[in-house]
């Protein structure tokens, strides 16, 4: 039996992973600028 929600599921996925990619993507930069900051 084919599902239906699997479009639904693969769109949410797929927002979910951007948004892991996106965290992964700022969260050294958070980490790193009180550094650098503290540094210079």
């Amino acid at each position: 039996m084919p599902v239906p929600r699997r479009p639904l599921l693969g769109a949410l996925a797929g927002r979910i992973g951007s948004l892991m990619m996106a965290a992964w993507g700022f969260a050294p930069r958070i980490w790193v600028m009180p550094e650098t900051e503290y540094r210079s």
